[in-house]
């Protein structure tokens, strides 16, 4: 059996893509690129730490860090554009941030393992543009680039996503496009949040409900 076919078998489908096309990088925290397309203050990039950027900009700071954080995350921009701001003392377990617009984290905030920040719609909710997405996509793979290289994301719907400082994310939560969590604000393990969160508030399931106000200061 050959390298590429054990790969198939240990990697998650598309995965692959990620390491043998020139027009995207997966970068981990020693990359000396990681460097140019990034602001890092003094911050801690843990080992499972990796950014992805689709159709890079040279020029362009898509990441940018405080101090004092610990980030254990992968980082995906797809389409080559948008941006991660994370403030400071933000720890982000072995999560997940696939970002097109913003997603930006403020300060003091604790992210579980295994959440999911989503700030676009990946497809349109048309059936047609789906189809030819479907379309893209096989084309894109059969000549071996990356299957998403040329993707129609003006159909795509997607708005930023912002957590504010002293929250806690749960793990396995997905935050979706558009979403505010106020300030103090706790999600929830296996949350799916829709729509903005109040400062100081608990929320919990599918679609995230209030559960219950949490104090601003200690009792």
């Amino acid at each position: 059996m050959d390298v590429k076919n054990i790969l198939k078998m240990i990697i998650p489908y598309g995965l692959i893509e990620y390491y043998r096309k020139r027009n995207q990088q997966r970068l981990s925290p020693t990359s000396a690129i990681l460097k140019s397309n990034s602001l890092i203050g003094n911050s801690i990039l843990m080992k499972n730490f990796s950014i992805w950027i689709m159709n890079p900009d040279g020029h362009k700071k898509y990441l940018k860090v405080g101090n004092d954080c610990m980030l254990d995350c992968n980082i995906l921009l797809e389409s080559g554009q948008g941006e991660v701001i994370i403030g400071d003392r933000v720890y982000i377990g072995n999560s997940t941030i696939i970002c097109r617009t913003k997603v930006e984290f403020e300060a003091d905030i604790f992210v579980a393992w295994g959440a999911y920040f989503y700030d676009h719609d990946s497809h349109s909710t048309d059936y047609t543009l789906r189809q030819k997405d479907l379309v893209q996509q096989i084309e894109d793979y059969r000549k071996g680039i990356n299957f998403i290289s040329n993707k129609d994301w003006s159909c795509v719907n997607t708005k930023p996503i912002k957590v504010c400082k002293n929250a806690w994310i749960g793990m396995n939560a997905i935050i979706l496009k558009g979403v505010t969590i106020g300030e103090g604000a706790i999600i929830a393990a296996g949350s799916v949040v829709t729509k903005d969160v109040p400062a100081w508030t608990m929320v919990a399931g599918n679609p995230a409900m209030h559960i219950k106000q949490i104090a601003s200061t200690r009792e």
